[in-house]
């Protein structure tokens, strides 16, 4: 894994070890996603453009993900709806 889906990789493999998840909820950290904003009907905060390479990442990353054994079926079930709006969206850029 580079740059994209590496804490969740980790999470999903810390958690078929039998390990237990906490989460602190009023951490707070400054972080900027992507170069700017593209405007998508019914989406009032529109959707954060990525430049082509960590599209690449991104998307690479979430297909290694699904093939893993430690990661649960029911996150490649969610995913595969997100990953699909992902390549309509920036399947042209």
């Amino acid at each position: 894994m580079f740059i994209d889906n590496v804490d969740l990789e980790w999470s999903f493999r810390m958690r078929a070890a039998s390990y237990v998840l906490l989460g602190v909820c009023d951490a707070r950290m400054q972080h900027r996603l992507g170069d700017a904003r593209r405007h998508v009907p019914g989406m009032p905060r529109g959707v954060v453009v990525h430049p082509p390479l960590r599209l690449y990442y991104m998307m690479r990353n979430r297909v290694l993900l699904c093939r893993l054994p430690h990661v649960p079926c029911v996150w490649v079930a969610q995913d595969v709806p997100r990953v699909l709006v992902k390549l309509f969206l920036f399947g042209g850029c």
